[in-house]
């Protein structure tokens, strides 16, 4: 297996990349053959970042924490379903206001002697 990688420093790579039989234009400076490519664990709230150790060709895992997720209200459905609703209660104050404005009109109208 070849691995494209980053460098992050002089001893590690950030896997970017698998290429299982890699054609001649697909080597590059920053790529290797290793042996084999472990399995990442799961842990909870857990993202795995494959590394590669440029002297052994190895790769490993880092685990990173991922952010909490976003309370419902937050997400894009919680937040369309909000606006929904406050844009319904919008157009009910301006059909209100609206017959409101008629009805005066039409008092005003009636005091003029139309």
């Amino acid at each position: 297996m070849y691995v494209l990688f980053d460098p992050v420093d002089n001893e590690t790579g950030k896997v970017r990349a698998y290429i299982e039989n890699p054609y001649p234009e697909q080597i590059e400076e920053h790529g290797a053959f290793v042996e084999s490519i472990p399995t990442s664990e799961e842990f909870s709230g857990m993202m795995p970042i494959p590394l590669i150790n440029l002297d052994t060709k190895v790769i490993y895992y880092d685990y990173v924490q991922l952010p909490p997720p976003l309370p419902s209200d937050e997400t894009i459905t919680g937040k369309i379903e909000k606006l929904e609703a406050e844009n319904s209660q919008i157009k009910e104050i301006v059909e209100q206001k609206d017959r409101e404005n008629k009805n005066a009109l039409f008092e005003i109208y009636t005091m003029l002697g139309g």
